[in-house]
């Protein structure tokens, strides 16, 4: 920990908790990755790209939702051609997932039976 950027004061190791005001002088490394799995960084739903690559205002794409997966969820739902699942922000991006729509840039869900959900996207 440097107390003054460029000031040639030599690191020295200091508690997390008395390090408060001072620079880091090298990196800071992690035991492993975080978070441990691929996870949505936003509202939205969790699709296949080649699915909406033609979609856009004037051409929206029409998918069925399968359901959803919430944060913190260990759920991973199979998503085939033309489906996709509405995923919440921090939840992990399903096995067959490449992409996510974000919530904003969607219609929304046209309908909602027996807790699985169908509409545009």
């Amino acid at each position: 920990m440097d107390p003054r950027p460029g000031s040639g004061t030599r690191p020295r190791s200091l508690p997390v908790g008395e390090a408060h005001g001072l620079t880091l002088a090298g990196d800071a490394n992690a035991c492993h990755d975080l978070p441990l799995w691929d996870n949505s960084a936003m509202d939205g739903y969790a699709l296949r790209a080649a699915d909406v690559a033609a979609a856009g205002p004037a051409s929206p794409i029409a998918l069925r939702v399968l359901g959803e997966v919430a944060s913190g969820s260990a759920e991973d739902p199979q998503i085939g051609p033309g489906e996709a699942v509405r995923i919440m922000t921090g939840a992990p991006v399903p096995a067959d997932a490449d992409a996510v729509v974000p919530v904003e840039h969607t219609r929304g869900i046209a309908r909602t039976t027996r807790g699985r959900s169908s509409g545009s996207r």
